[in-house]
């Protein structure tokens, strides 16, 4: 059985994709990617379309060096939650760069796990609802990229 989470990406970032005035620094929202859950953690292969956008982003502004971030709500251990950030940051990564032909040198990655949350566990806990617990987890669960560099 394959079981996905969703990575939303919602909050930090204060540019989208779409936006045309960039400087270093920037943080980009990515569209939302679904990882697996179990096993590797890839993305689905329904992601293609998705990554493709942030390829074609990376295309369009060939001076941009960027960092491909990852981060996980705080559930599981810190440990894990920096593992499974890290994976999946870098697997974004290597699919710009092998399915896309991203130039590698433009493109960091950096799993930051639960240490960056937009919503507070202590505001999630005062929720009533666990659907609304779980919308909450959700956005703190995201892919972003910051603009590291432009040349």
């Amino acid at each position: 059985m394959l079981l996905f989470v969703s990575v939303v990406c919602v909050g930090q970032a204060n540019k989208t994709l779409q936006d045309s005035i960039f400087q270093k620094g920037d943080v980009v929202k990515l569209p939302n990617i679904l990882f697996y859950t179990c096993g590797p953690y890839f993305f689905t292969e329904t992601q293609k379309d998705s990554i493709k956008l942030i390829a074609d982003f990376l295309k369009t502004h060939k001076n941009y060096v960027v960092e491909i971030s990852n981060h996980t709500d705080n559930r599981g251990t810190e440990k894990m939650n920096l593992l499974i950030s890290n994976e999946r940051s870098e697997e974004l990564k290597h699919a710009l760069i092998r399915d896309f032909g991203i130039d590698s040198a433009r493109v960091a990655n950096k799993g930051y796990g639960e240490t960056k949350p937009i919503i507070s566990e202590a505001k999630i806990a005062k929720e009533k609802s666990k659907e609304r617990k779980e919308e909450l987890h959700a956005i703190n669960r995201r892919c972003e990229m910051k603009i590291l560099e432009i040349k």
